[in-house]
């Protein structure tokens, strides 16, 4: 039987709107966030890439990138060397602000178990955009609350997110289908219900035996 960790959802300290006008983000700007510690497996780079080549095809896409990490400083340089649709933001304590202020969330790592990132986002309504990685495929749920790219291809991501970009009604759909999601298998209360549901079963199994 399989428990998924409950998160809490995140609790919002200012609106969407301000949040975007701190960032320096206009309102038709449809950014793509990436929440991670900035390290290899994390794959950052592809992100960055992934943006400027869909920055390039439609100037509304922007990348916000937040976490700190050993790579932070040569991933500015990438980001001002591929035209600058990337900011990084270094590290954040207003996790659930910079997601309501974005549009998605991605990951590009290619090796994940099951990120809490992309669970906060669910549950905030976001649309995922995530590598088809480890426990991934069991949080989101392909074409129905995000986007699943199958290779770690930034030319995939960056259609992923031009897809999201073109269609916002769409985008808004899968966010609701991925809070939805969220409140039937990802919150605490449902973590803790079905450990007591299973606790229950093994203790009536063994006094039966």
């Amino acid at each position: 039987r399989v428990i998924y960790n409950g998160v809490p959802a995140p609790r919002l300290t200012r609106s969407r709107e301000d949040v975007r006008g701190i960032l320096g983000v206009e309102s038709q700007n449809f950014v793509v966030l990436v929440l991670a510690a900035l390290r290899a497996e994390k794959r950052i780079s592809t992100f960055i890439e992934a943006v400027a080549a869909a920055h390039a095809r439609d100037n509304r896409i922007k990348g916000i990138v937040a976490g700190g990490g050993p790579d932070l400083e040569d991933l500015r340089n990438l980001a001002e060397q591929c035209g600058s649709s990337v900011s990084l933001l270094g590290e954040r304590s207003d996790v659930a602000d910079l997601i309501v202020a974005s549009d998605a969330v991605c990951l590009t790592s290619w090796t994940e178990a099951t990120p809490i990132a992309l669970i906060e986002a669910m549950a905030l309504g976001r649309p995922v955009i995530a590598g088809s990685v480890g426990g991934i495929g069991e949080i989101v749920v392909d074409r129905e609350t995000g986007l699943l790219v199958p290779r770690p291809d930034f030319g995939l991501f960056a259609l992923a997110f031009h897809e999201l970009a073109t269609e916002p009604s769409r985008a808004r759909a899968l966010g609701e289908a991925g809070r939805a999601r969220y409140e039937r298998l990802f919150t605490v209360d449902k973590m803790l219900d079905d450990y007591v549901e299973l606790l229950h079963l093994v203790m009536s199994s063994n006094g039966s035996g």
